[in-house]
């Protein structure tokens, strides 16, 4: 609870994955990759509640390793890879008030491919949400070294290049552009009454919540598990010559 506000995390992890298969359970220096979000929730000292929504067996298996029981599993039709996450978000909130006979105030929906973030990047995020007037929902992004304003081009009817977007002068440094955020898909916090409603992300009061590059990883191949693991063994190599 946070301000009086009651909150419930919920981590989606379906079991098909197109891209790795088993991504969510495959191991990371060690670990299940789900495992890393699971102990980063149970250390959100805010969260009233964790739910693991997945339509697998191996995963629920894995979440209840980890302390957290998922008492219901996620139906076939809403882990197809067609199906956004949010209705697995509406599903599992739904399914947790009525099982636990609680209501919440605030959904964070914390992706098991953001192993990088820490708790404090979560708190960020809520504080955002309740501490900010007029806000609707938060979501957690990094700062792009692609830029649409300096290095990101696109080919017109003729197949000429240019820049996607342009001000009024040229930019010849990134420094000089306007910044841009990548979504990482890491956080995304908002009032329930938002999830339930029917707007579009975009057409919420929706403000970003800005990570470091180092947390952002958000893992969708074979590659960004290889770079997890090197920004893992980095961070721990730092700890140890720090004691």
């Amino acid at each position: 609870m946070y301000k009086s506000y009651s909150i419930i995390v919920v981590i989606c992890a379906r079991g098909g994955s197109k891209g790795v298969p088993g991504k969510n359970i495959r191991l990371l220096n060690g670990k299940p990759l789900i495992t890393y979000t699971i102990e980063q929730a149970k250390k959100f000292d805010w969260a009233d509640r964790i739910v693991v929504s997945t339509d697998d067996g191996e995963i629920k298996s894995v979440a209840e390793k980890c302390g957290v029981n998922p008492p219901f599993l996620r139906p076939k039709e809403l882990a197809t890879d067609e199906i956004s996450v949010i209705p697995a978000v509406i599903h599992a909130v739904r399914k947790a008030e009525n099982y636990w006979k609680e209501q919440y105030d605030i959904v964070v929906n914390l992706s098991p491919t953001g192993p990088l973030r820490i708790v404090k990047d979560i708190e960020a995020a809520v504080k955002t949400l309740v501490n900010i007037p007029n806000t609707e929902s938060v979501f957690s992004v990094s700062e792009s070294n692609n830029n649409p304003y300096f290095n990101m081009y696109e080919v017109d009817s003729r197949g000429y290049a240019t820049l996607s977007k342009r001000t009024t002068k040229l930019v010849t440094r990134r420094q000089d552009a306007p910044k841009v955020y990548l979504q990482n898909g890491s956080i995304y916090a908002m009032w329930k009454r938002e999830i339930f409603g029917e707007k579009d992300l975009f057409e919420r009061k929706t403000r970003v919540y800005v990570m470091p590059e180092e947390r952002s990883v958000d893992i969708d191949t074979n590659l960004d598990f290889e770079f997890a693991e090197f920004l893992m063994r980095r961070v721990k190599n730092e700890n140890l010559s720090a004691g």
